[in-house]
């Protein structure tokens, strides 16, 4: 890309650029008490070039007086000036850091309690997985790579720390304006003209760079990928370390090999850069130069002004802060873009009219189709779930199994037809689906947190744990209830497949006593043996004759005591029916149970 001072100058700047940047400083209340000191500290710090000329122009004076026969005190208020500057300026800069620090961290964490807010306003999960609101999430709590800081809180501190460098370049311009007003004026302005030309140059770069999210996210993928302890063991059994490390160089390089030719292609076009420092810093010194040689102005005025114009000169520099603004106004942007977004109309409806007031959920003609989708996944299903009634749901993979239950439990939303409830509102529902959530919590926690209203006591617990058959493994955890259920924790520990499941079907468990109506239970036994799956369902199914109980599974013979079993074939609801009236009709269902029983009993179980 070619750049010249006429281009960088004639672009227009960002549009809403001022409002943005007025956004940071009034988002920095979020600092509390910490963003009150960190501006007495920046203005301190501002202030301190235009003393240190000051001080130093003191302290040569007085060393002149010295020389020249007078009181060698004469000195001594120039030292104690400088000393007390130096003093006062190095205390703000230590002290600069650790608030800056502190009033990042205020502020990330108010942004990512916000980009939490707006997560959670996306009703359906079909919604929260579009690509473009992933990005936005991704851009909205990316901390950066290396020193690149991609977080409001650091453009926030960036942006009063900005405002500070420049009173204090205001400052020591007004100090060189005593020798002459028109020389300290150019010097200003071509160091801010400096500083502007290189943001133009460079800021393009990370505008660039910012719209390149989704090949961050493969990039951070593959990375995670490699040290990730739930892929450890594939990863090291098929060898594929060296395939990953590959895979991640090659995203790397698709990510930022344009960037560094954009980056290359800037630093190419630095002699705009040498031209307006060399003119500014000639201006500054070689006046003042002159005049002292001609006896026009003494040493010390000289020393003052050098450093004057030194410090103007320190307004061409751009600074890291200027990218924490501009990554972090591209992080306002994403999430206010996800405060705004909602969620496309679906075509389906939601309704509080249920045709009888024993029916819990009403499916009427309803249909779903993924975004970007042709074929839909469900079509024309009708459905009515009773008040402690359970309901099997059996099919082929891809019938749409899943996708059906989530829009029971509300998940999703459905593309045609209408969902009823009972005019009081959906049922509050618990579920185990078939990708179980390992939390890195207690065990205790692991359960009750799906009900967090409810007292977690001991007794509570238990009794969930017991009924979904965990109580075996309870005695081998160090802690017991107490012990956190993550490996790499000090006293912690991991648990199998099958314990992790009897895990969540406590947690079903203890969501139903502490009050919810509808269970789902995606695939609950596909960990356990037969006889295991035959004591899941008489001890947990039937421990439950309050609520209404979908399961799903694959083994006809976890449905067979169902009240009422549904067939799903292609999106559809091809049979219905208690298992006997299905076995009777001859039909798809009573084929798949007796290939299933043949095979179990060839197996001796």
């Amino acid at each position: 890309m070619t750049w010249s001072l006429r281009t960088l100058l004639l672009r227009r700047p960002p549009r809403g650029l001022v409002a943005e940047r007025l956004r940071l400083l009034r988002v920095l209340r979020m600092g509390g008490g910490a963003t009150a000191l960190l501006i007495a500290t920046l203005a301190i710090s501002s202030l301190a070039p235009a003393a240190l000329a000051l001080a130093t122009g003191q302290l040569v004076a007085g060393a002149e007086v010295s020389l020249a026969g007078g009181s060698a005190s004469a000195a001594f208020p120039g030292l104690i000036a400088l000393a007390v500057t130096l003093l006062v300026s190095q205390l703000a800069q230590a002290s600069r850091e650790g608030l800056s620090t502190e009033v990042r961290l205020r502020v990330d964490g108010w942004v990512r309690g916000e980009v939490r807010a707006a997560v959670a306003a996306r009703v359906s999960l079909v919604d929260l997985a579009d690509p473009d609101f992933q990005n936005d999430v991704n851009r909205a709590s990316d901390l950066g790579q290396n020193w690149r800081v991609r977080s409001v809180g650091a453009a926030a501190v960036g942006q009063v720390a900005l405002a500070a460098r420049m009173a204090g370049g205001l400052a020591v311009a007004v100090v060189l304006a005593e020798f002459s007003v028109l020389i300290a004026v150019a010097v200003l302005v071509l160091s801010l003209l400096n500083r502007a030309v290189l943001r133009r140059q460079w800021m393009h770069l990370a505008g660039f760079d910012d719209g390149r999210a989704s090949l961050r996210r493969r990039t951070a993928y593959w990375g995670d990928l490699a040290t990730d302890p739930r892929a450890a063991g594939e990863v090291r059994l098929f060898g594929l370390g060296p395939w990953i490390a590959m895979r991640h160089r090659r995203a790397m390089v698709v990510e930022q090999e344009p960037v560094q030719r954009e980056r290359t292609a800037v630093m190419r076009q630095q002699g705009i850069i040498l031209v307006l420092t060399f003119t500014a810093a000639a201006l500054g010194i070689l006046p003042p130069a002159l005049a002292a040689a001609q006896g026009d102005i003494t040493t010390a005025a000289l020393v003052t002004y050098l450093m004057a114009t030194i410090g103007t000169l320190g307004l061409s520099s751009m600074g890291h802060e200027a990218f924490d603004i501009e990554y972090g106004r591209f992080t306002l942007r994403a999430l206010d873009r996800m405060r705004a977004s909602r969620p496309p109309a679906t075509g389906g409806r939601i309704d509080r009219q249920v045709s009888d007031r024993g029916s819990l959920i009403e499916l009427r003609d309803v249909g779903f189709r993924y975004p970007g989708q042709r074929v839909p996944v469900l079509r024309e299903v009708n459905l009515t779930l009773r008040v402690g009634e359970v309901v099997g749901i059996v099919g082929p993979n891809g019938a749409g199994k899943t996708t059906l239950v989530k829009l029971l439990a509300g998940l999703f939303e459905p593309t045609s037809g209408a969902v009823a409830h009972p005019s009081s509102g959906p049922p509050r529902a618990a579920a185990v689906f078939q990708e179980l959530v390992h939390y890195p919590l207690s065990l205790r926690d692991n359960i009750a947190l799906s009900a967090p209203e409810a007292p977690a006591t001991d007794h509570d617990v238990l009794a969930a744990l017991h009924l979904a058959g965990g109580h075996d493994f309870l005695e081998k955890l160090p802690a017991g209830l107490d012990t956190v259920l993550q490996r790499d924790v000090t006293g912690g520990a991991d648990l199998s497949g099958g314990q992790w499941q009897r895990v969540a079907i406590a947690r079903a468990v203890f969501a139903v006593r502490a009050g919810r109506t509808l269970v789902i239970l995606d695939e609950p036994t596909a960990n356990l043996d037969v006889r295991a799956e035959t004591a899941f369902y008489e001890k947990v199914v039937r421990a439950l004759p309050t609520a209404t109980i979908v399961l799903i599974s694959h083994r006809l013979s976890t449905v067979r005591h169902a009240d009422r079993i549904m067939l799903l074939t292609d999106g559809a609801i091809s049979e219905e029916g208690s298992h006997d009236d299905l076995v009777r009709r001859d039909g798809t269902y009573a084929r798949l149970f007796a290939l299933q029983a043949a095979r179990f009993r060839g197996d001796g179980q």
